[in-house]
């Protein structure tokens, strides 16, 4: 069959293969999960385009192609690969879960759709798009593991896209992921939400300070480390865990 598109009003979506139910209560759940986050909706319809091939889904990403990458959002368009595709990617990738990833993507577009692309800190983008999607990546153990191997500070987190001179293999993701879930834990998701809401029209560094302090009562970095001392003194956290 040839290229399928399900009109779902709120956004389109495009496949190959015939656009199954399964794919499309993801995208449903996906969508009300966020709406119910941000309370209000993207005025622009978005695109979900679905690959069933490596090589459709490296045509499609053009000069961002890697070959680990499950998902990547450009402005209102979602490239995903199918989960068919996902279970066959190398460890660790194919424990990925499609509905999950769905989740995380719809998430940077309603992020996209009302704080603008280069408003970002892109520490709190990601977090909060892996807080909405579900279970971390990483357990504490590991994750305590990485914070100790590559000496991680408060300058993880930056009030632009990314500090600079953070550089390696230092595994940002998991530990961004770690301090929004903290964050949701104490303050809740929609806080943040409002912290962005208000951030995101005066981006910049000054007042990135004067509302964090505002928003969560205390500098970022002096939260950060009253999120390191819960890590490492606390063995059983129900904020966080493995899938």
């Amino acid at each position: 069959m040839g290229g399928v598109l399900v009109d779902l009003g709120y956004c389109k979506v495009i496949r190959e293969k015939p656009v199954t139910k399964d794919v499309l209560d993801a995208v449903e759940e996906a969508y009300n999960k966020n709406k119910a986050l941000f309370s209000k909706e993207p005025k622009k319809k978005f695109k979900i385009i679905i690959c069933d091939s490596l090589s459709e889904f490296k045509k499609r990403s053009g000069k961002h192609f890697k070959p680990w990458v499950t998902a990547r959002v450009d402005k209102m368009r979602i490239l995903i690969k199918s989960q068919e595709l996902i279970k066959k990617a190398k460890k660790p990738y194919d424990k990925l879960r499609f509905k999950e990833i769905m989740v995380h993507e719809v998430n940077h577009v309603f992020w996209n759709s009302f704080f603008g692309l280069k408003n970002k800190p892109a520490w709190l983008q990601e977090g909060l798009a892996s807080y909405v999607s579900g279970s971390p990546r990483i357990n504490n153990k590991e994750l305590r593991e990485a914070i100790n191997k590559y000496k991680v500070s408060y300058k993880i987190l930056d009030y632009r896209y990314m500090n600079k001179k953070i550089k390696g293999h230092m595994p940002k993701y998991y530990v961004w992921e770690g301090f929004t879930r903290y964050l949701v834990e104490r303050h809740g998701a929609k806080k943040i939400v409002r912290f962005m809401d208000e951030y995101s029209k005066h981006p910049y560094q000054d007042d990135y300070k004067a509302l964090f302090s505002k928003y969560f009562k205390k500098s970022d970095g002096r939260v950060f480390r009253d999120y390191l001392n819960r890590l490492f003194n606390k063995e059983v956290q129900t904020y966080m865990g493995k899938y």
